[in-house]
């Protein structure tokens, strides 16, 4: 090779560097915008890319003021919450958040009427429970002196709820319940309870019909869950050098971003939080006459076990046991 050629293989050499290899350019032009969306939606990650992030907003954007249908079928969740926070932009993030609002759908009168009775008094008991812009009501009983509780107020400013979409039931052959705990809790320490359970059951999509003004319910499916714990990552990660593990800074951030419309509680339990609004229902334990239930409950890192008396067709909390962890 005389040194002419080498002078044209340098200066080719430094081209490349330069701008990059053309033929490279050309495959990514020559890639359509299905198939670059399929391509994120496979490795989300891409959009952490200044210049994949402003592609696929240009692509979804170009999406919706063409064929709102496609766009709709397109913008799959995790890329889209995750391009949301890399922009921070919380207008994307309420559209996350509608779509799956959109999807929700609550039983409608004649699905109630079919369900067995359990099922129906499990919706009747969350209803009576379930008060997530008044949760201090729930521990408000005659019994401890009505003690008002102000430091529950979690959901005040925000614009969803994330309902729980499966509730354990169980159902006893006792009329009365004569013991200080809950029946779930005798079951646990064998006591002779146990040999008096009648069924379990597990309540699968459940859905109740549920509407406060100025909120949207999402119904917390796997699905929804899996997006938002793996758009939040880790919450902590080990650093070897101090064998400890460390809080993830990432972790805050996405939580804060993403806590803008919603309330997930942490605890100080390692990589444990709820995405479920609060109160959540553990269980439910019922007498063979469907009128006394024991409901074991979480608010925040509170296990609160619930006694209610049905009275003329209506339950009413009458008693409570507190365990805090």
């Amino acid at each position: 090779m005389n040194i002419k050629q080498k002078y044209y293989l340098i200066l080719f050499s430094f081209f490349i560097v330069l701008i990059g290899n053309p033929l490279i350019h050309f495959q990514m032009d020559d890639e359509t915008d299905y198939e670059f969306l399929s391509k994120v939606c496979q490795r989300p990650n891409l959009l952490k890319s200044k210049n994949n992030l402003k592609k696929y907003l240009n692509v979804i954007n170009n999406l919706k003021s063409k064929d709102i249908y496609s766009y709709k079928n397109e913008m799959k969740e995790l890329p889209f919450l995750e391009a949301a926070y890399r922009i921070k932009s919380y207008d994307m993030l309420k559209e996350f958040f509608d779509a799956w609002a959109s999807k929700s759908y609550p039983f409608d009168s004649i699905e109630y009427q079919s369900k067995p009775q359990f099922e129906k008094e499990a919706y009747n008991i969350f209803y009576k429970i379930f008060k997530p812009l008044d949760i201090g009501s729930i521990l408000r009983i005659p019994k401890y002196n009505n003690t008002l509780l102000t430091y529950y107020n979690f959901y005040s400013n925000k614009k969803y709820f994330i309902i729980q979409d499966r509730i354990p039931v169980e159902l006893f052959n006792e009329e009365h319940y004569h013991g200080p705990y809950c029946y779930r809790t005798q079951y646990y320490n064998n006591d002779t309870l146990y040999h008096n359970v009648k069924s379990k059951f597990l309540i699968l999509s459940f859905n109740p019909n549920f509407f406060i003004k100025g909120y949207k319910i999402i119904y917390c499916s796997i699905d929804f869950s899996t997006v938002i714990k793996e758009f939040l990552g880790k919450r902590h990660y080990y650093n070897s050098l101090k064998d400890e593990f460390i809080e993830s800074k990432e972790f805050n951030k996405r939580l804060d971003f993403i806590n803008h419309f919603i309330t997930i509680i942490t605890s100080f339990h390692e990589d444990f939080y709820r995405i479920e609004t609060n109160p959540i229902i553990g269980n439910i334990s019922l007498n063979f006459n469907y009128t006394e239930a024991h409901v074991s409950t979480w608010i925040n890192d509170r296990s609160i076990t619930l006694r209610l008396i049905k009275k003329n067709g209506i339950w009413e909390i009458v008693d409570k046991s507190e365990l805090v962890y």
